[in-house]
């Protein structure tokens, strides 16, 4: 998660440079039976909840506001259109979470 780290950094510095605020999203849920290898990498539970544990840690550490969207796709395969990126659905199930959490 280093390279992670660096960018973070990276974006957070560019961020404050032009006065503005870095708000990171992520990971969704993976339906990790219905995701396939992409160059190499593998989408898993797993990964995905290491780097959802990652970004959550880095951010409380950094004063970086973190959206987790994990919770409004979990263990629904029929908002992913292939495991990983959400349906038309799924992006309507994130609108509404994100919206909640504004309110």
């Amino acid at each position: 998660m280093t390279d992670i780290a660096a960018s973070l950094r990276a974006l957070a510095a560019t961020a404050l440079s032009h006065n503005a605020r870095l708000v990171v999203a992520g990971p969704t849920w993976v339906d990790e039976s219905r995701t396939h290898a992409y160059e190499g990498l593998r989408f898993t539970q797993d990964r995905a909840l290491a780097l959802r544990a990652f970004l959550r840690d880095w951010c409380a550490d950094h004063h970086v506001d973190h959206l987790d969207v994990w919770e409004p796709l979990r263990d629904n395969a029929g908002l992913l259109v292939d495991g990983l990126h959400p349906t038309a659905e799924g992006h309507q199930a994130l609108h509404r979470h994100l919206y909640a959490l504004g309110r």
